[in-house]
């Protein structure tokens, strides 16, 4: 049996492929990054039904899938999965070969994180880095909550959006930065806010919100690849996926025409990971 993941910081899918057969599921993020190998064991052992002896192959995709974290989590999945061969990459390899299998093009990750590569059909060959929610991740869930959160609390959004806002989110302020600055996963609790901002879309200011998120995106990240003009440009995570609107229009600013845009790459890299068998 062949065990397939995509793995952001808040939500990792799952597909166990069995001959044509094919099960899919969620659990909690897995991100090397912010977790560690009992949390990883932890979840996997918890919420993954099946027998594990009997997977053979083991593909995962994930956020925080860099130099030096590889090895500790392929590690931590050999010895859970310890019949099976495994095999760790980045979630931005695994969003391109979902969605362009052998072809090339740039592929874009908007999520709870965000990311960019160019893809040749094998391999990333180049991409500016993401580094994080602190220091860039421009256009993604945690940015854009954070752009909210800070916008509302130095009154910067108008009082009908604050009081929405106050409607909904009981936190106090001191329970806020203990969140942010505190307590584990600080970049899943940010993008939690853009359910907020989904809900009240229709909002001028919620939307120019939305928008400049992804002008900084295309400007500090796709403009950055040559020939973005004439190139294929393709989209996956949830910030994509339940905003495309807004992105297209600001794509349409740099005469970027947007190829696909999915919400999880799962299913793209079930095609992928399948075709042979």
């Amino acid at each position: 049996m062949l065990l397939i993941a995509d793995s952001g910081s808040t939500k990792t899918d799952w597909a166990l492929a069995d001959g044509p057969q094919v099960r899919t599921f969620s659990t909690d993020g897995i991100n090397p990054v912010y977790v560690n190998a009992d949390i990883i064991k932890k979840i996997v052992e918890k919420e993954l039904p099946f027998d594990r002896n009997k997977i053979s192959e083991v593909y995962f995709y994930g956020a925080g899938c860099i130099q030096g974290k590889t090895g500790a989590l392929g590690r931590n999945l050999a010895e859970i999965f310890s019949e099976a061969k495994i095999s760790v990459n980045s979630d931005l390899l695994g969003a391109a070969r979902s969605l362009y299998g052998d072809t090339k093009g740039i592929v874009s990750i908007l999520g709870t994180g965000s990311n960019t590569g160019y893809y040749n059909g094998k391999k990333i060959t180049d991409s500016v880095p993401s580094m994080g929610y602190i220091l860039g991740d421009e256009g993604s869930g945690a940015v854009m909550g954070k752009k909210l959160i800070s916008a509302i609390y130095k009154r910067r959004m108008s009082q009908e959006i604050s009081d929405i806002f106050f409607e909904e989110y009981t936190i106090s302020y001191p329970k806020l930065i203990e969140f942010v600055y505190r307590q584990p996963m600080p970049n899943r609790f940010l993008a939690g806010f853009t359910r907020f901002i989904s809900k009240n879309i229709q909002h001028p200011e919620i939307s120019e919100l939305v928008k400049n998120c992804f002008m900084e995106f295309i400007e500090y990240n796709l403009l950055k690849y040559e020939n973005i003009e004439e190139t294929s440009v393709s989209f996956t995570g949830s910030i994509a996926y339940h905003f495309p609107e807004q992105l297209k229009q600001c794509l349409a600013q740099y005469s970027i025409s947007p190829g696909d845009i999915t919400r999880t790459p799962i299913e793209g890299l079930i095609k992928y990971h399948t075709k042979t068998q």
